[in-house]
C-alpha cells in the first residue's frame, strides 16, 4: 500500500478530531462532514477532509506491524504508552500527598517480562506497579504519604514504605491482618453503636490499625496516623430519622481527606470521553490513554 505520508500537523489535527468527538458526539465519525445542519460540525470538516481522516484512521500505528513482540501483548500500543510514562514522569510534580489506585500506565496481562517479579512475589500483583512507579520519580529526595484502597494494602508493603522514608495509609482487607490481631471480630464490631473504634499497634511493623463503624466496619492501616484527635461527622440515622453527629478517628479522616485523585481522573474522562470508534481492538486503549493525557 502507499506511505499516505501524515505530516506532523495533520496529526496534530487527527487527535484534536478525536478530542472533539468527546464532547460532540455524533452517530459515526462520517457524520460530522456530512451537509445537514443538525449534525455538521464545521470546526472538523473545515480543519480536514473526511477521506484523509478516515485514511488516517485506518493506517494509525503505534509500534511497526511486522516486528511484533510475543511476549507483550499490547506491544502494538508500547512505544505510544513508554512514551507517555517518560513524559508524564517527567513533568509530574508530585505532592506530599498522593493517592493511588488501579495503573500505573502499565496493563496487566499475565505473565510478562514489564513485570517486576521480585515485587510481585513480597507485595502482591496489584502492589507491584505502585512501587515500581516510586522508583521512578525522578524526585527522590522529598519523602511522601501515599493513601491506597484494600486492593493494595497490606502490612509488608506499610513496612517497605516506612524503610524507605516514605508514609502509608489505606483500608485494609480482613485476611491480611495479622492471624492474631486484638480488634474485635467485624460480626461481633457490627453490632456496636455508630461511631464506635478501636485500635491496635501491629508490634513487627509499628503500624497503627483502627476499625470503626460507620454505615458498615471500616478497617484502615497507617504508619504515622492514630486514632486521635477525634473529629465529628454528619451521618443520617434510619432509626432515628435524623441527622446525627458520629466520632471519627483522626487516621479515617485523613485517608477520605487524601483518596480519590485517581476517582477524579476517571471522572473527568468519562464525562468527555472520545466518542469515535474503530474495529482496531487496541483502539479503546489508545483513545483512553489520550483522554487522560488531557484529563490532566
Amino acid at each position: 500500500m502507499p506511505d499516505p505520508k501524515v505530516s506532523a500537523d495533520e496529526m496534530k489535527c487527527f487527535i484534536a478530531i478525536l478530542l472533539v468527538s468527546g464532547y460532540c458526539v455524533l452517530p459515526g465519525k462520517k457524520s460530522y462532514w456530512v451537509s445537514q445542519s443538525d449534525v455538521n460540525n464545521a470546526l472538523i470538516s473545515g480543519a480536514m477532509r473526511r477521506d484523509r481522516f478516515v485514511q488516517i484512521m485506518r493506517f494509525i500505528h503505534c509500534a511497526d506491524n511486522t516486528k511484533p513482540y510475543p511476549d507483550d501483548k499490547f506491544w502494538k500500543l508500547r512505544p505510544f504508552m513508554n512514551r507517555l510514562k517518560e513524559k508524564f514522569l517527567k513533568y509530574y510534580q508530585p505532592e506530599q500527598h498522593m493517592s493511588y489506585d488501579e495503573i500505573n500506565y502499565e496493563l496487566y496481562q499475565g505473565k510478562s517480562n514489564h513485570r517486576s517479579e521480585l515485587y510481585e512475589k513480597e507485595y502482591g500483583k496489584a502492589a507491584a506497579p505502585f512501587i515500581t512507579m516510586l522508583d521512578q520519580l525522578q524526585d527522590k529526595d522529598n519523602r511522601y504519604e501515599l493513601y491506597f484502597d484494600n486492593l493494595f494494602t497490606g502490612l509488608n508493603l506499610l513496612h517497605h514504605l516506612k524503610e524507605r522514608g516514605d508514609q502509608g495509609t489505606g483500608t485494609i482487607r480482613e485476611n491480611r491482618l495479622p492471624k492474631n490481631c486484638p480488634l474485635s471480630d467485624k460480626k461481633v464490631f457490627l453490632k456496636k453503636e455508630r461511631g464506635s473504634y478501636e485500635g491496635v499497634i501491629e508490634k513487627e511493623t509499628g503500624t497503627m490499625i483502627v476499625r470503626w463503624l460507620d454505615n458498615n466496619v471500616v478497617t484502615v492501616a497507617s504508619t504515622c496516623y492514630g486514632m486521635y484527635p477525634l473529629s465529628s461527622v454528619k451521618r443520617y440515622s434510619s432509626k432515628q430519622n435524623k441527622m446525627i453527629t458520629v466520632s471519627r478517628p483522626n487516621m479515617v479522616g485523613k485517608y477520605n481527606s487524601h483518596m480519590g485523585g485517581t476517582d477524579l481522573m476517571d471522572e473527568n474522562i468519562s464525562r468527555y470521553r472520545i466518542g469515535i470508534r474503530s474495529k482496531k481492538w487496541w483502539w479503546p486503549i489508545f483513545t483512553w490513554l489520550i483522554d487522560a493525557t488531557a484529563a490532566y
